[in-house]
Parts: structure tokens; sequence; C-alpha cells
């Protein structure tokens, strides 16, 4: 469901559900004088959607379960309009300037209907709730970029500005209506009807200037200097209304508990500098920038003003590594800070979901990101054979976490607070390939890995998370051209989750393989097929199946130096294509079967322009 107080859209996942999308646009580019250069492209998309999924979630707090069962159907219709214009302009040889400019306009129309029942670990009802909601957002972005560059007549050294200018308006109506009941050891104890109207206008403004000066310091030394002012302007205006007359269709109440006017103003300056070294096959650079931040909110409904004044250090790292020809060694670190966003400093309760609702924190403080990254990649072209390795790993201290209360009837309220202690996480990715001439095979194989560790508090106690997964990947292909194509890829899973209130560690595999081939009959005929077998172990949590086969076949033609392709296929032949998602976060986890398009034929013809046959 869409949150009120966000900018944010109704959340469209194009794996799932039905939708239908036009695209359509124009591009005009013009050069004069070698010295100018215009683009300009408008662009319109209208996208429908729907969906139906089914969720089961189950809350885990000591001994007890929340589990609930929902089902959500959507309906989304987007509209936009696109407008992109880019000016560069090369003054002399020493100069240019580049100007670029976007207005893009926007309408959302969303319906979400949802229903939901909260069962115990006794199998005793603790809620049910019948949701609607009906929203129609008119959003205006506007941003401007000036970037002018100046090169001295000494070698490497440069003067740049920069200016950034976006502005975001949205104006949203919504309506809800909810019927929600309320149990106790299985007794109805009360029933709850909400018929509310929301309306709200939000804005964003900001409005930034750079200026980066370089230096060289001798032929492999130079220096950075630069200096950064941000401004910018966040309002918040919601109020809700509620009907209080026989006609349901006229809010006449304003609700003072749901209803508030909130302003952001934030301002930073920045200056930084960087040493940066190269010669032959080392670089390495090293960089500090120390940030002065002041925010000042109101709370214009409540007549409330906090203001608070930061000050922040930015340090930054990297060294490069050139040890052969096309391998390459890098190590980069950044530290960087976490701003509160205005939904989580607005202290007002959003009852979109009545059972699940969400209150903001004045109170919050940035948090600061410490990220490093490793990697090493090679490749050797005689021998065809390429290695890969990535390594990052993010601290964050003073980060903002979430604070839950649940109560016995399974009713939860989220309030974003700042926990001492750090939140970890580190992933990696290594892989490796290469291709047998002998037997024209093709070999690669994978590793990848997750881990991580926040902290959050449910019902005043400190509740400590670890989440674990590594996955490896191995597969072959043989192809020889105009004749095959054959390919066999294997990955497995493993999958873990800790939460230190529930003190059970959940954990299941997954597999998947995937088969495709194709071969050629007579050059101009090619017959193709995929399948793709999904397994996910069952868990006492997860006691569904959820393997799923998917297989699909494809006859093709070409004709005239393969410029037109006539083709029939039939996809999902098994009709078990579904889509599901696992989810575990903190002692809540996830299990969400979404609608897919399942077993349909096609038809069609394809045009493919770059093999038109040129004319003299």
């Amino acid at each position: 469901m869409r949150s009120n107080n966000s900018d944010e859209d109704p959340y469209i996942d194009t794996r799932n559900g039905f939708f239908e999308n036009l695209n359509t646009g124009v591009q005009y580019t013009n050069k004069w004088n070698d010295n100018h250069t215009l683009n300009f492209s408008p662009k319109f998309n209208r996208l429908q959607y729907n969906n139906t999924k089914n969720i089961f979630s189950q809350f885990q707090l000591g001994d007890s379960l929340f589990n609930t069962n929902a089902r959500e159907n959507s309906f989304i219709y987007k509209r936009n309009i696109k407008n992109n214009l880019v000016y560069d302009f090369k003054i002399d040889p020493a100069n240019s300037l580049k100007i670029t400019t976007k207005l893009n306009i926007y309408n959302t129309k969303s319906k979400i209907y949802r229903q939901s029942e909260n069962i115990s670990k006794t199998k005793l009802l603790n809620n049910l709730s019948d949701n609607s909601s009906d929203n129609n957002t008119d959003k205006t972005a506007f941003s401007s970029s000036f970037l002018f560059k100046h090169k001295f007549k000494k070698d490497r050294r440069t003067f740049s500005i920069n200016m950034d200018l976006n502005i975001l308006n949205s104006d949203n109506t919504g309506y809800l209506y909810a019927i929600n009941k309320y149990f106790d050891a299985g007794n109805l104890k009360q029933i709850d009807t909400l018929n509310q109207k929301k309306n709200n206008d939000n804005s964003n403004k900001t409005l930034s200037a750079k200026a980066v000066y370089t230096e060289p310091l001798s032929k492999k030394y130079a220096l950075e200097i630069n200096h950064e002012i941000v401004r910018t302007s966040r309002t918040n205006n919601l109020r809700t209304f509620t009907s209080t007359s026989n006609n349901s269709n006229k809010y006449d109440e304003l609700i003072d508990s749901l209803t508030n006017n909130f302003d952001q103003q934030v301002t930073i300056n920045k200056s930084g500098f960087k040493i940066s070294y190269k010669h032959k096959k080392v670089r390495y650079s090293i960089g500090n920038t120390i940030g002065f931040t002041h925010f000042d909110l109101k709370d214009i409904t409540n007549k409330k003003e906090y203001k608070q004044d930061f000050t922040n250090i930015f340090p930054s790292a990297n060294f490069q590594y050139a040890y052969k020809p096309n391998h390459n060694f890098k190590i980069n670190y950044s530290g960087r800070t976490i701003q509160p966003t205005i939904s989580q400093l607005q202290q007002l309760r959003n009852n979109n979901d009545p059972l699940n609702e969400f209150i903001g924190n004045p109170f919050l403080k940035q948090s600061f990101n410490h990220g490093i990254n490793l990697s090493n990649i090679s490749y050797n072209f005689l021998k065809e054979m390429w290695v890969y390795q990535s390594i990052n790993a993010d601290v964050t201290d003073n980060a903002i976490t979430n604070s839950v209360i649940i109560d016995k009837s399974g009713k939860t309220i989220t309030q974003p607070i700042n926990m001492q202690g750090s939140n970890i996480s580190v992933s990696g990715w290594m892989g490796a390939g290469k291709k047998i001439k002998k037997l024209s095979l093709d070999l690669n194989t994978i590793l990848q890995f997750n881990y991580s560790k926040f902290n959050e508090l449910i019902n005043n106690i400190k509740n400590n998370n670890k989440n674990a997964s590594i996955t490896f990947g191995l597969g072959i292909g043989k192809t020889k051209e105009k004749k095959y194509d054959i390919s066999i890829q294997n990955d497995l899973g493993f999958n873990t989750n800790r939460s230190s209130i529930y003190g059970k560690t959940l954990q299941y595999y997954t597999n998947s393989l995937n088969l495709s081939g194709s071969a050629y009959i007579k050059k101009a005929w090619r017959i193709s097929t995929d399948y793709e077998l999904n397994y996910r172990e069952k868990t006492d949590e997860f006691s569904n199946s959820v393997n799923n086969n998917l297989w699909n076949a494809k006859l093709e033609k070409t004709f005239k130096n393969d410029e037109f392709t006539v083709f029939t296929s039939i996809n999902d032949i098994l009709n078990q294509n579904i889509g599901i998602d696992r989810n575990f976060y903190g002692n809540k986890l996830t299990e969400v079967r979404n609608e897919r398009l399942q077993r349909f034929w096609l038809v069609g013809i394809r045009w493919d322009f770059k093999n038109k046959k040129q004319t003299k």
C-alpha cells in the first residue's frame, strides 16, 4: 500500500502480475560550427498493471507466534511525460559549458484491496481485516544542471563549477476504507471501521553548487581542492478527514491525530581535498572532506521546532594496481552520512494499514557508513580465460533502525530510532571461466555469499539479527556457429537466519537447474528450447511445496540475410510458472506467491535493421 507521507509510487514488480506497457518518443540532435550540440528527447509512457498475491508472514516473539495469511489485489495505472534537453557549448579550446534540463510530469492511480487474518500459535484468531485504498497522485519533477570547465595553459591544471537545481512537487488524494475485528482468546472483542480521505501536498527543493580545482604537484602527483554548498527544503502537509454524516462520500471532520504540516530545512557546507598518484602500473589517492550540517525541523501544526548541528568527516582512499595487461586489482574506501528522511522525522501516525501503523521520530540523528570494496579482475584473451573476485563490506554506526511494538491482537506500531552499536553487511562474488578449445567447451563457476547483522527493538527488548546465504554455481556450454548451442547451469544455495528473541535458527536449501539448447536446420531454420527446475526446501515454517518446472520452446525461420525472422513459440508448456519470494527480516519471515502469465502461444515476425543489406 502506498504511504501517504512519502513520494514513493506503488511498487510494480514486473516479474509478476500482468501489465500493458506503451512507450513512444522522439529524439532531435543538432550540431553546428563544431562547437554547439543540442539534444532534445521527449518521451511518453503509459502502464497498466494488476496483480493478485497471497502472503504468509510469521512474527516471532519469544514463545509466541503471530501467523498472518493475506490476499492482496492491486490495480495500478501510470502515465508520464518526460522531457530531456542537453546543450553542449565548446566556448574555446580551454573552456566548455554543458546545460542539462529535465521536466517530468506523472500521474498515478492505484486501487488496492487486501483481506487478512492473524492467527496465534494455538490456532486462535487474533484479528481479521478488510482493507481497501484508492489513490490519485499528480507529480511534477524539474531539474537543471550547469557545468562549466576551464583548462589552464599548464597541463592538468583545471577548474570547474557545477550547479544543480532539483524540484519535486506531488499532490495526492487518497481514500481508505477498512473494517478490522480484534479477538481475545478467539472471542470477538472489538470492531473498528475506518472511512477516511487523505490530502497530501509534498514538496522537495534542493539547490547545490560545487567548485573543484586541480593542480599538478609533479609528474606523478596531483592535488584536488573542492567546496560544496547544499540547501534542501522539504515540506509535507497531510490532512486526514472522516465522514460523520449519513453520506459516506462526504468527509467533513478533520482528524487531528492524523493531520500534520511538517517543514525541514537542511544546509550543508563541505570542504575537501584529494591527493592522487599515477605512475606506470600503480594508481592511488587519499582524501578527506569536512562537512557542517544544520537541521531546522518545524512541526507547524503543533508549533514545535527542532534544531540540530553536526560536524562530519568524510575520508576516502583508493588503490589500483595493474600487475599485468588485462589484470587489475582495486581497493576503495569511503565514509558517508545517512540522513533520516522526512517521513522518518515527521511525528505523524500513518494508518494506511491499520494493523501495521508507522509513526515518525523528530529526534532521529544521522548515521555514518563506512564502505570498503576489494576486487580483482583478470582476462587472458589468448587462453580465453577469465577470473573475477569482489568483496564488499559496510559498517553503519548509530544506524537508523526500527522499534516495533506488537500487542496480543497482533497489531504492530513501528517507529524509527537510532541504535547504539554497528550494523554490518558483507557480500562477495567470485567467478572463473575458461574455454577448452579442443572440445569447444565453455566452463564457468561462481560463488556468491551474503552476511548481515543488525539490531532493532521488539517490545522494548533488543533483538540481534543475523542473516547469511551462499550460492555455488557450475556451468558448461558448447557452441558451433549456425549448427547448435547447448548449455547447462546449476546453482545450489543455502540460507540461514537467526533472531535473538526467537532463539531458533531458520535455514533451508534452494537449487536451480537450467538447461537450454538450439539446433539449426539448413541454417535458415532454428529450433530451440529451455528448461528450468526450481527447488526450495520445505521447512516447519514453509511446509507447502514450492518446486516448479518451466519449459519453453521456439521454432523460427530467417529470410533475406537474417533481416527478417518468422517465429512461433510456446511458453510454460507445463503450466507451472509461479512467482514465489521468501524473505527473512529480523524476527519476521514472509513468503509471497504472485500471479504470473502461464502457458501461452506466440506467433510473430521480427525485422532486424542491422542486418539490412546495404545498396551501393
